[in-house]
């Protein structure tokens, strides 16, 4: 992993750990584990959980990038793909640790509106994801790995392309609609369709490509 991305991801993981314990002795025993779109508790677990699913899902990211070329087969495009791995990889380790935060401050504040918190994360999320999308190239761990793309180089470019700007007009729409205050409910869609689009069109591609005998 570039020196760079490791070291914003040491710093951003030592952030988390110190605010994590300077929290843990003012939290119950019994801490929320999920909350709905409403931002309503739905789930429970013992308080030490907070310690995986924040730190130890955080140190976890730069593991599985350090592991991902070495099981790769034939490490498949993963040297071309490493600059744009590094990046989500950062960029994950980050809004990981910002969604932690959040959950605490909700553990500690019943009053907090986690719910349009965690949504603005995710909407930034697929901002800072989606934009360099269309610059990664084909390999089995990163991107959108439908069968046709991966088949296909022409399907995973043009996926890619397309996948990008849905992820990016997603998120910039859930922003605006969270800033406009659309009710929770209703935003929950818009992760699902910025997947969702770029999957279907990866089959319509190929489907027509293979019609042209470009296949």
């Amino acid at each position: 992993m570039n020196r760079r991305h490791l070291a914003i991801c040491s710093i951003a993981f030592l952030v988390v750990v110190a605010a994590t314990g300077y929290v843990y002795g003012s939290l119950p025993d019994l801490v929320p584990r999920q909350w709905n779109m409403r931002g309503e508790v739905n789930g429970w677990w013992p308080r030490w959980m907070v310690w995986l699913t924040g730190p130890g899902l955080m140190a976890m990211m730069p593991l599985l990038r350090w592991a991902s070329p070495r099981i790769s087969p034939r490490r498949h495009g993963m040297s071309d793909t490493a600059p744009m791995f590094d990046y989500m990889t950062t960029v994950l380790v980050i809004v990981v640790g910002c969604m932690h935060v959040t959950t605490l401050i909700a553990m500690l504040d019943v009053s907090f509106d986690i719910g349009r918190t965690v949504l603005a994360l995710m909407f930034v999320c697929l901002i800072l994801v989606g934009n360099p999308l269309g610059k990664v190239r084909r390999n089995f761990f990163v991107g959108i790995r439908t069968p046709w793309a991966l088949a296909n180089e022409k399907v995973w470019y043009g996926t890619h392309r397309l996948g990008g700007k849905v992820l990016v007009g997603a998120g910039v729409a859930g922003l605006l609609m969270l800033a406009a205050g659309v009710p929770t409910a209703a935003l929950g869609a818009l992760p699902i369709v910025g997947a969702l689009v770029p999957a279907v069109y990866s089959l319509v591609l190929y489907k027509r490509l293979e019609r042209a005998g470009q296949l």
